[in-house]
């Protein structure tokens, strides 16, 4: 089964108190169907991993240590269905490290702290 990469924009929002354009952002992500159930989709974190691979190097956002602290497999019965449900929600946290302005890159004046299985390593 190949399952091809794909590209996805996700809204996040500033947190509480955050500090434009450095602060933390909370994101949420939702991926599953809505017509199947279980049995015809046996959904998983893929390769078992808990959370998102961030494999775009030069992207000024990182995940940030406060990331991907739910098990990401959600399973849910409805009143009218007695099969299961599944979803993959990822819940995380990105920051900026810098950003280009008027005099070109500036970065992030605070301690950015990337969560710690992220690839982004600088």
């Amino acid at each position: 089964l190949f399952i091809p990469p794909t590209n996805l924009k996700v809204r996040c929002m500033e947190d509480e108190g955050g500090e434009y354009p450095w602060g933390e952002y909370s994101c949420n992500l939702k991926i599953g169907p809505w017509t199947h159930s279980s049995l015809a989709f046996d959904l998983q974190p893929y390769d078992g991993k808990k959370y998102i691979e961030l494999h775009n190097l030069d992207s000024p956002m990182v995940f940030t240590e406060n990331s991907f602290q739910n098990d990401p497999l959600v399973k849910k019965v409805y009143d009218c269905c007695p099969e299961t449900y599944a979803s993959i929600e990822y819940k995380f946290k990105v920051q900026r490290q810098f950003k280009f302005g008027e005099n070109g890159m500036e970065k992030n004046p605070n301690e950015v702290k990337p969560f710690k299985d992220s690839m982004i390593q600088y």
